[in-house]
Formats: structure tokens, C-alpha cells, sequence
């Protein structure tokens, strides 16, 4: 196993962990804060296309933004997965439109079609750890990191806005790990405690 690989795998075990000793009640109190926070970045940053996903696994839940009905002119666009990448369908009814897909995860029902990733304005993305410079830790399959391999950055309309989610507790400040070539890093990372800026890689030290 490659020294960035061993990196990863002891972070991932690390957050797992902590993730699955959070108690339920706080991780709810704590996702409905953080989504005021990303509605209200997501206002800011005209964001009227988004993508977003259906929390398994202690993931941060923001279902509170849809079934509070936070701004009826956005459209959420949940991921559903295909061969190698994700397909971001446009869901009206997250409650009736989404069923337990490939990887037991709800997904848009297969009559949805998907739109164009560029078609999206901002895409928030769950983790089990992010870092300043961007660096996104998931689950290990990789297919975030294959939807977005192309995008060169939100911020100059080639692509959609890349917004990491995650509890402030995932969010490591001080320390990282070796970024590899085909991850592909977010802009921002929203937590309960506020969104943050990400750092450009060549930062690193």
C-alpha cells in the first residue's frame, strides 16, 4: 500500500469513529444549523441549481432545507449512480422521488433524466474529512472525484461550485494529508460552525 494510501485509510478510520460516537440528538441539532448556514451561503452565491445528497451513515443531513421548503426557486439535483460517475437528477419530491439505489443509498427513481453537470451552480458534497487546502476524504469508490475530473473551478463558470459538508469536528485545521492527482478538491466547506474559503493546494506546505 502507497504511503498517501496508508495516510488516508488511518483518517478515515479516525472519522468514522468519531462520527459513530456522536450522539444522534447533537449531530441533528448541529445538521439543521448548518443548514441555515448553507442556505444562506447558497442565497449569497445565487446558487439556483444544486446538487446535494440524501445523508446515510451519520453523513451531515440537511433535509431540513427541502422539507422546510427554504427557497422555492432552487432546485435540489440528488446524484444517482451510474457505471463510473454520478448523474444528478432535479427532485421535487425528495420523499416520494427517492428510493435506495446501487449502493443502498437513496438515489432519483430511474425515470428522472439528469442533467449536465455544468448545468449545476453548486454541488455540496459529504465527507468523512476535509482540510484547508480543499482535500476532500469520502468513503473510497471514487466518484466524485470522476464527475468533477474535468471541472477547473467553480468560480469562473467552467463548472459548478464544489462545496465540501461536513461536522466542524471533520474539518482538520493544522494538519492534512498527501493530495493525490485525481482528487478533486471543493471550494468551500460548510460546518455548523460557518463556511470556509479553501486555501489554493500551492499552499501547502
Amino acid at each position: 500500500m502507497a504511503e498517501s494510501d496508508m495516510e488516508k485509510r488511518g483518517v478515515r478510520l479516525k472519522m468514522k469513529e468519531m462520527r459513530a460516537q456522536f450522539p444522534p440528538a447533537e449531530a441533528g441539532a448541529l445538521s439543521r444549523l448548518a443548514g441555515r448556514r448553507l442556505d444562506a451561503f447558497l442565497v449569497f452565491m445565487g446558487a439556483r441549481r444544486v446538487g446535494i445528497y440524501a445523508a446515510v451513515r451519520g453523513e451531515m443531513d440537511f433535509s431540513s432545507l427541502w422539507s422546510e421548503g427554504s427557497d422555492a426557486k432552487r432546485t435540489y439535483c440528488f446524484p444517482r449512480v451510474g457505471k463510473d460517475v454520478l448523474h444528478f437528477c432535479p427532485v421535487n419530491h425528495p420523499e416520494a422521488e427517492l428510493q435506495p439505489g446501487t449502493l443502498r443509498i437513496p438515489e432519483p427513481v430511474r425515470d428522472i433524466p439528469a442533467l449536465n453537470v455544468n448545468e449545476l451552480d453548486a454541488v455540496v458534497i459529504p465527507g468523512l474529512a476535509f482540510d484547508l487546502y480543499g482535500g476532500r476524504l469520502g468513503t473510497g469508490g471514487g466518484f466524485y472525484d470522476r464527475t468533477f475530473q474535468e471541472r477547473r473551478g467553480g468560480l469562473d463558470g467552467s463548472g459548478p461550485l464544489l462545496v465540501g459538508a461536513c461536522y466542524a469536528f471533520q474539518l482538520l485545521v493544522g494538519e492534512s494529508w498527501k493530495h493525490d492527482a485525481w482528487d478533486v478538491g471543493v471550494d468551500w466547506v460548510i460546518t455548523d460552525r460557518g463556511a470556509l474559503r479553501c486555501l489554493p493546494r500551492e499552499y501547502m506546505p
